[in-house]
């Protein structure tokens, strides 16, 4: 890493506008699934209870998601304006990037899963939105009011710049 990049690492000042809420790429742990799958079946033949090996494939999963959950989560503040979408991770996972930038010319594709937005841009990875799963972790209702607040405006943007939400696929 150059000595400027340093810098402005340091110098990285939040962006106040915007909308700020927690989100939680489950798909960056994936991983984490397969092993809480996994797991289990190690231990399958030392077990001749049938219900203990559902037992522990229940409470090894659950585990593994909370701690995937946890891992996932970071605090973003994303920008909607003329120019495009603009996020910043202000605090939490370094799965999420720290700054990204999407124009809406760049936008390929917008996909609405219910309480997730995925957006295909032409170049670069998906961005995808999604509130966390489980309330233990943080207070939750101001989080959700915000990013239900960003979702209307994300659907005025979108209809401005002439591009087309799908449902699900």
């Amino acid at each position: 890493m150059s000595e400027e990049q340093k810098k402005d690492e340091k110098e990285f000042v939040p962006n106040p506008e915007g909308y700020t809420f927690i989100i939680c790429p489950l798909e960056q742990v994936f991983y984490l699934f397969i092993i809480a799958l996994i797991i289990p079946l190690g231990f399958a033949p030392s077990l001749n209870n049938e219900w203990m090996v559902a037992v522990l494939w229940i409470v090894g999963f659950f585990i593994m998601f909370l701690l995937a959950h946890k891992l996932a989560e970071a605090k973003v503040n994303i920008k909607l304006s003329d120019l495009g979408l603009e996020q910043r991770r202000l605090s939490g996972s370094r799965l999420v990037p720290e700054y990204r930038l999407i124009r809406w010319t760049d936008i390929n594709k917008c996909y609405n899963y219910g309480n997730m937005f995925r957006i295909v841009p032409n170049e670069g990875s998906d961005l995808r939105l999604s509130p966390p799963v489980f309330l233990l972790f943080e207070k939750q209702e101001s989080n959700r009011d915000n990013y239900y607040a960003f979702e209307n405006e994300f659907f005025k943007m979108l209809r401005k710049h002439e591009l087309e939400i799908r449902v699900g696929k």
